[in-house]
């Protein structure tokens, strides 16, 4: 039987235990991050589903906060799906991502709901073993007001 260990995680924009991530400063997201990147050492995930991630946000320290995660955690393959961008003077990039042991073969992120607030991010995964293909699985994460996990195995 195929198992995976799957994390979904919402790390908030990096900025941790804080309300509000605008008023820090590069250093305490990476050091956030940090330690972000040991619970998933710990936990020695498959799939790790991340909501709220930045990608070069001005209020979360301008830098790609899934390259720096991904950099720490060691995961071959990644994806990341924006939910919210602005440019100008105040940048402001965010979304889901997909932080994978396994290939990643397709993803989407869908922006979904009445109120278009609800976000979803799914990807279809295939792992390789002794050359031959093992079947294909789906993993969604849907946030919204009922975060849902959901993996189904197909032949």
């Amino acid at each position: 039987m195929l198992r995976y260990r799957i994390v979904t995680f919402n790390i908030a924009h990096g900025r941790g235990l804080s309300p509000f991530q605008g008023l820090h400063g590069r250093r305490r997201f990476q050091r956030n991050l940090q330690k972000i990147s040991k619970l998933l050492d710990e936990l020695k995930p498959d799939i790790v589903a991340l909501q709220e991630i930045d990608e070069n946000s001005r209020w979360s320290g301008s830098f790609d906060h899934l390259s720096y995660l991904n950099a720490l955690a060691d995961f071959p393959h990644a994806v990341f799906g924006v939910n919210n961008r602005r440019t100008g003077g105040y940048q402001l990039n965010y979304g889901n991502a997909i932080l994978s042991r396994h290939p990643i073969v397709a993803w989407e992120n869908v922006t979904f709901g009445p109120t278009r607030s609800a976000k979803k991010v799914s990807c279809t995964l295939r792992s390789m073993s002794a050359g031959t293909c093992c079947p294909s699985s789906t993993f969604t994460c849907t946030i919204g007001r009922e975060p849902t996990v959901s993996v189904r195995l197909t032949s």
